[in-house]
């Protein structure tokens, strides 16, 4: 993440690949993503709802 911190300023759009398969081993299900998501937009200041996540991603 000191990576990206340092290039914010040239950064316009990120993606985070959140399915359990590119955070973790899957056998956990949307829980590790939406850790690593809480990580990453706390690290970050951004406003994301882990809430509204999870109802969104109870849909898949």
């Amino acid at each position: 993440m000191r990576e990206i911190e340092r290039a914010l300023d040239r950064i316009d759009v990120v993606t985070i690949a959140l399915s359990p398969d590119f955070c973790g081993d899957g056998r956990q299900g949307w829980q590790n993503s939406l850790r690593i998501v809480s990580l990453i937009s706390n690290h970050f200041d951004l406003r994301l709802n882990n809430e509204d996540l999870l109802s969104t991603l109870s849909d898949f």
